[in-house]
């Protein structure tokens, strides 16, 4: 449980140990282990992105993609996550220190 204790994920310990995520979390419980923390330390946010103007054609999630860098990933079946964890966009545009833009 090394890899546990160096902050990977379960799936992270389920595919380097070739066993299913239940067996992970099994493993886990018996041994009295808490979540990790993050592996992945958040960077904090120094980008122009929210000075943009807004006619530039980009969506709001382009923006937060071009904010976050490589903290914002995308997944076929799970959709965004980020710093991998999955995420609603709420919480991407919080992170990214952006506003959905309020039209009407």
């Amino acid at each position: 449980m090394k890899l546990r204790e160096s902050g990977f994920t379960r799936e992270e310990v389920a595919s380097h140990y070739g066993v299913s995520l239940s067996r992970v979390k099994r493993w886990l419980r018996k041994h009295g282990f808490a979540r990790a923390e993050r592996k992945i330390p958040t960077e904090p946010v120094d980008s122009p992105i929210a000075d943009l103007p807004f006619d530039t054609g980009m969506t709001i999630m382009e923006r937060a993609k071009l904010a976050l860098g490589t903290r914002l990933t995308e997944d076929r079946h799970l959709g965004y996550l980020l710093d991998g964890r999955v995420a609603n966009t709420d919480r991407i545009l919080e992170a990214a220190r952006l506003r959905p833009v309020k039209r009407g």
